[in-house]
């Protein structure tokens, strides 16, 4: 009940007229600790940043200072000497600490709230369609989080120019896209194999408290084809989110929309598609009595949709990088279809009569 008190939704429950008359305790209890601990971190950030922060950007920092900034420690600056002898692109992509941190933080709270559909939701049931919701949230703002971190490293060096310079030197379309995908690959991968664990947690989770009763195997295999459906969509996902979004990094007029497009282009447009099919009576008629078309069906036309994205995304940035990096790729296609339109009127006949067919009529 403590780690519950902590929480300003729950705050907000314990007000209701209902909760409050059976227990005005816990209400007080939650209202308490929330302010208190908005105190603490307001207080430990004035501290932090009064400490951490540079007056002079020459000044040198300390290694713990640099921790506290996410920045880089000696251990850090080792392995970017590494990877830059290995790839430059690498290096660059992955020289930053915050990104692994925010990753790992999403990753908590996805366990924090496996753990209330699981074990929380034993001692208080009435929690168990807020954690449901939450889970949904958390679905979108993990891809959102994904297609941030897929298209940061080429949008950064758009702005800045680095991308310009990096065209200049010898290195190869595949080595540059190569130490891209080596980045990714290094930020993604662990808290990707988290999440997959957590979905079977999730599946052991639900089926222990029925484990001893008739139809549990029936209720396993549920829950095991759902978090497998669910596991595969977002193994997919994340995959089909680099190839889009590094695609539109370079493609793009406009940087500041890069991120919104690849969300939109590979899950809210696919994700409101499927609700609106699966909402419609023909298709509910159909799947009527059939888990089988929501834990098999849908999932495969999923991962088949992310497969089309990436086979085309990963086709357009292999062919037209250089070409889409210097903002010329949109250019040479306005020019290939204004050139074959001004031949296709060349080949058209001329209404006005030439002067020879003049002289004879």
């Amino acid at each position: 009940m403590e780690s519950v008190a902590a929480s300003p939704i729950y705050t907000g429950q314990f007000a209701l007229e209902a909760a409050y008359r059976s227990n005005p305790k816990l209400f007080w209890m939650s209202l308490g600790t929330v302010h208190a601990l908005c105190w603490v971190f307001m207080i430990a950030t004035i501290a932090i940043v009064a400490r951490v922060w540079r007056r002079d950007p020459g000044e040198s920092g300390r290694p713990l200072l640099w921790l506290l900034r996410l920045g880089r420690t000696n251990r850090w600056q080792r392995r970017l000497k590494r990877r830059l002898e290995q790839n430059p692109v690498y290096a660059l992509a992955s020289r930053h600490r915050w990104a692994h941190w925010v990753f790992w933080a999403l990753v908590g709270i996805v366990t924090i709230n496996i753990y209330w559909l699981t074990i929380g939701v034993r001692q208080n049931p009435a929690a168990s369609p807020f954690h449901q919701r939450f889970s949904q949230a958390m679905v979108f703002i993990n891809r959102v989080w994904i297609a941030a971190m897929a298209c940061r490293f080429l949008v950064e060096a758009r702005r800045s120019g680095a991308l310009e310079i990096i065209l200049t030197t010898p290195l190869a379309i595949q080595t540059i896209l190569r130490g891209r995908r080596q980045a990714l690959f290094r930020l993604f991968f662990w808290p990707v194999l988290a999440i997959a664990v957590l979905h079977w947690a999730y599946v052991w989770g639900t089926w222990k408290p029925v484990a001893n009763q008739p139809n549990n195997l029936a209720f396993l295999r549920v829950q095991s084809l759902h978090a497998a459906g669910s596991l595969i969509s977002f193994l997919t996902d994340v995959v089909a989110l680099c190839a889009v979004g590094g695609w539109l990094s370079v493609a793009s007029r406009n940087p500041r929309v890069i991120v919104l497009k690849t969300f939109l282009i590979v899950t809210l447009v696919p994700w409101l598609l499927q609700f609106f099919i699966t909402t419609s009576r023909i298709v509910q008629n159909l799947a009527a009595g059939n888990y089988y078309w929501q834990f098999l069906v849908w999932p495969l036309v999923w991962v088949i949709k992310n497969i089309l994205l990436f086979a085309w995304a990963a086709w357009k940035i292999r062919r037209h990088f250089r070409a889409a990096a210097a903002q010329t790729y949109g250019r040479r296609r306005a020019r290939k279809s204004l050139t074959a339109g001004l031949s296709r009127l060349r080949s058209w006949p001329s209404p006005i009569p030439t002067g020879s067919e003049r002289e004879k009529a």
